[in-house]
Parts: structure tokens; sequence; C-alpha cells
């Protein structure tokens, strides 16, 4: 996936950026509140930690080995302007 100037959001800009880094080769599990598909395989090991990155509002979680390393998620935009 590429992005033009003109036409991107975070979301494209994140699905881009893993590519790249290559972690959608590795670990890089879905924060679910409860197992699914992409991490029912993994949920007895790193279940716990995907249930608290979803209570955070967090994407998705890359783990190496068991262990969570990078925490993926979108950051509110600031409607207000500083003072």
């Amino acid at each position: 996936m590429t992005l033009s100037a003109t036409n991107y959001d975070a979301c494209d800009i994140l699905a881009v950026a893993c590519e790249m880094l290559g972690l959608v080769e590795g670990c890089l599990l879905p924060a679910t509140a409860t197992p699914a598909p992409e991490n029912s395989d993994e949920w007895t090991d790193k279940g716990d930690w995907l249930k608290l990155a979803n209570s955070l509002d967090a994407q998705s979680v890359f783990f190496v080995e068991n262990e969570p390393v990078l925490v993926l998620a979108n950051l509110p935009e600031d409607t207000e302007e500083a003072e």
C-alpha cells in the first residue's frame, strides 16, 4: 500500500508503517475483549494483554514471544486550539 499526498488518514498511515516495519509478518494481534478468529490460537498466552489494550482503546499489540513490545493506537485529535 502506498499513500498519495492528498488522500490519507491515520489508519492508512498506520497500516503502511506496520507493513514497512515488518510488523504484519510477526505476532501483531488485534486488541479485543474476547477471543476473535485472528487471535484464538494466541488467546491463552496473550489474552490478558489484548483485553487490557482493548480497554485502553488500542488497535493492536505486537508481541515478541509472549511479551507485548508495541501497542498501536490512534490518539484523539485535539479540537481546541491552544490558548
